[in-house]
């Protein structure tokens, strides 16, 4: 009944998602999710303040709030944080607005994370599909043999969120981890890439854990056996059918796939006859293979870096389904024998591939 339920569950968001297409837009104009934006007109309204009112003076249309998977100008919606920070007086304002997300607030990609079999495949996707929230954001995850990392990055280039929606984005991720198991899940730190403010009681409350301020990057780092324990409510093939939901709605952003799409894409076909170069993959995408590596640059990443993403996306993929075995894997990802495949995948997720499966 569970598998039955989920499948509906995930027939009814795709159906949601078709109807909601983004709308095409400027592609060098970066946006937020309308639905993290609205987040915080919300919470604005519940304290007594006129959000609506400061949405439309930061130049977003409160209409375009309520539009299911819209998004609005990341400038308009830095300009609104700032705002409401320095209307409220409130250091702490992104913890206290992650109070008021909704189990819709991110539509499908909350139904795949909270579908996850563990927490660390839920905070995997969250980084993968970081962009749904902001154009620039291009979250990671990091293993260690003891420690497990979500963190937030930029894209270089494009100006970096409110340091209060980024306090409020690790504030929410923390909360979907404690919504997919309990309230026991605590950091075992907390790093912020925001300076450190008058009243640090606020953070150390929230995350239960040492805050870091002025740190290098924004990060929540947690125990990695609790984040590899296997969750009883975890559903993998509804997360990944809400996976194909998002990832549909990413390449539709720009009203065409961005050149980080399309290689993923070419990757993904040439893996089986080898690995691919990017000489090949340029030919294939009827670029030259300098002109694949601009647009790369300029969207943050590289040939190498998109291969080794796929690489460990598939693998995890193949494997995770059961599908095939770690030989038969090492094959369809282009691996000249197993001892290779297996070194590179504790490379990339610090466990074996037979443990892994």
């Amino acid at each position: 009944m569970a598998g039955a339920g989920g499948e509906l569950v995930a027939n009814q968001h795709l159906e949601i998602d078709r109807a909601h297409r983004p709308p095409l837009r400027d592609p060098l104009e970066p946006t937020v999710l309308a639905g993290w934006t609205a987040t915080l007109v919300r919470a604005l309204t519940a304290w007594g303040y006129d959000g609506v009112g400061m949405a439309e003076a930061a130049g977003i249309d409160p209409a375009d709030l309520e539009i299911a998977h819209g998004r609005v100008p990341l400038a308009g919606s830095t300009q609104l944080w700032e705002t409401a920070a320095h209307v409220t007086g409130n250091e702490a304002l992104g913890l206290e607005v992650a109070r008021h997300v909704r189990p819709a607030t991110f539509h499908s990609l909350s139904q795949a994370v909270l579908a996850s079999p563990t927490l660390r495949e839920g905070l995997e996707r969250m980084a993968r599909f970081s962009r749904v929230v902001a154009d620039p954001a291009e979250a990671t995850t990091l293993a260690t043999d003891r420690h497990f990392s979500f963190v937030i990055r930029w894209r270089l280039g494009v100006p970096p969120p409110s340091i209060y929606s980024i306090d409020g984005i690790l504030a929410t991720v923390l909360g979907q981890c404690q919504l997919m198991l309990d309230d026991s899940v605590w950091p075992l730190e907390a790093r912020l890439l925001r300076p450190r403010p008058r009243d640090t009681g606020p953070f150390e409350r929230n995350f239960r854990s040492p805050v870091r301020f002025d740190a290098p990057d924004s990060r929540l780092v947690f125990d990695r056996a609790l984040v590899e324990h296997r969750l009883p409510a975890g559903e993998g093939e509804l997360a990944r059918r809400n996976d194909e939901v998002v990832t549909a709605y990413l390449a539709g952003l720009d009203g065409q796939r961005s050149t980080c799409d399309e290689v993923r894409a070419a990757l993904v076909a040439a893996l089986p006859s080898g690995p691919p170069s990017a000489p090949a993959i340029a030919s294939a995408l009827a670029m030259s293979p300098r002109s694949l590596q601009r647009h790369l640059r300029d969207e943050g990443t590289s040939f190498r870096d998109l291969l080794q993403e796929v690489r460990c996306d598939v693998a995890k993929s193949y494997l995770r389904s059961g599908t095939h075995t770690v030989a038969e894997t090492a094959v369809l990802l282009g691996f000249g024998d197993t001892t290779a495949f297996s070194r590179a995948f504790k490379r990339w997720t610090g466990v074996a591939p037979s443990r892994f499966r």
